[in-house]
């Protein structure tokens, strides 16, 4: 621990940063390890989310299939998590327990398609280490966070998403809900609501929908392609072609 906290800069091609260690989290097993640093010199503030795994250069083989399916690790890259081990997604603060019906609805929308194929539990976390933490997975919260300064521009969320390439499998994901993009959206579009940040509107538990295909290993699907995973907001449903992603990347597990 002494050794991981020590970590005071990090190198760049052409120059050496000074960082602080704000958290740092290990694989009961050693195999990957992970820092968030703070970084002042990159346009004043930044976070910086560095991830190490054992053996990455020697990279597992990963099956490519049909590349119509479009996967976070490339088209028909089935990299997903690992089958024979349950994940939990835990629903992080105050604002996951005050939306935690509107969030558990769009989630177990996907239940039907990943029966017997991965199980993943959902549960309420009042407090959650950093989004960093390679041991933990969960839906937060950011408050006044914008991604774009434009008002006409909206991305009310982010999957995270970190692959391992030694292993084949996903090793850490979480999903963040931006406050700040939804606040400053109030008046585009058909986008009117009571509350400042959000309450049942399509889009929330349409967007959820979408981040937690992500979180599973999906890709946006931008060809035209009737799936959640594209930007179509008529799109409320999880399609065929959807359906078909999952049990590609994710085959029947056989009965004990």
């Amino acid at each position: 621990a002494s050794a991981l906290t020590a970590l005071t800069k990090i190198r760049l091609p052409n120059e050496d940063r000074p960082v602080t260690v704000l958290h740092y989290s290990v694989k009961p097993d050693f195999s990957a390890f992970s820092f968030l640093v703070y970084d002042s010199t990159v346009n004043g503030k930044s976070l910086v989310h560095l991830v190490f795994s054992k053996n990455s250069t020697a990279s597992k083989s990963v099956e490519v299939g049909d590349t119509k399916y479009r996967y976070m690790a490339g088209p028909g890259v089935k990299l997903g998590w690992n089958q024979s081990e349950k994940q939990t997604l835990n629903l992080c603060g105050s604002d996951s327990l005050r939306f935690k019906d509107e969030l558990m609805e769009a989630l177990n929308q996907w239940a039907p398609v990943l029966k017997d194929r991965l199980t993943v539990n959902f549960k309420l976390a009042p407090s959650c280490p950093p989004f960093s933490d390679i041991n933990f997975r969960g839906v937060y919260f950011v408050k006044n966070y914008l991604t774009y300064a434009s008002k006409t521009v909206f991305n009310p969320m982010s999957t995270i998403l970190v692959p391992d390439f030694s292993t084949g499998h996903v090793l850490d994901s979480d999903i963040i809900i931006l406050r700040g993009e939804y606040e400053k959206v109030l008046d585009v579009d058909e986008v009117k609501w009571d509350d400042p940040i959000i309450d049942t509107s399509k889009i929330f538990y349409r967007t959820v929908m979408h981040e937690f295909g992500h979180f599973l290993g999906l890709d946006h699907q931008f060809d035209g392609t009737e799936s959640i995973m594209s930007y179509d907001k008529k799109q409320t449903r999880i399609s065929t072609y959807d359906e078909e992603a999952i049990a590609l990347l994710y085959p029947l597990k056989p009965k004990k």
